[in-house]
């Protein structure tokens, strides 16, 4: 192969990657706006956080200290906007937000503890 046709040959190569590139990047776009748009974001200003030494239907100890549950409490997770109290288990790390009377009116899922 002569020296002009290898040169011929890469620019083909480039052009052809080019063109891919312009085709993809609208895809990759709406794929990371799509992506973006599944997951919930925290508040900001929790009241507190720490990790649940135990939970019950009327409230939660989080790090020693007790907390009751206000009558419309709910409780979240990054991908989900409510979730079930269930996924809340000792040993796990979570957010809250408490109302004037320190009830948990929010319990929000961080990680685990460990």
């Amino acid at each position: 192969m002569s020296q002009d046709q290898r040169s011929s040959h890469l620019q083909k190569i480039g052009f052809v990657l080019f063109l891919a590139g312009l085709l993809l990047l609208p895809a990759v776009c709406v794929a990371q706006e799509r992506s973006a748009g599944w997951a919930y974001v925290y508040p900001e200003g929790l009241s507190g956080e720490g990790c649940i030494d135990s939970i019950n239907a009327k409230g939660v100890v989080i790090d020693d200290m007790s907390y009751a549950f206000a009558a419309d409490v709910t409780f979240h997770r990054l991908k989900s906007q409510h979730t079930s109290r269930s996924l809340f288990r000792p040993g796990t790390w979570v957010g809250y937000m408490t109302n004037s009377q320190k009830q948990i009116e929010s319990l929000w899922y961080l990680r685990s503890c460990k």
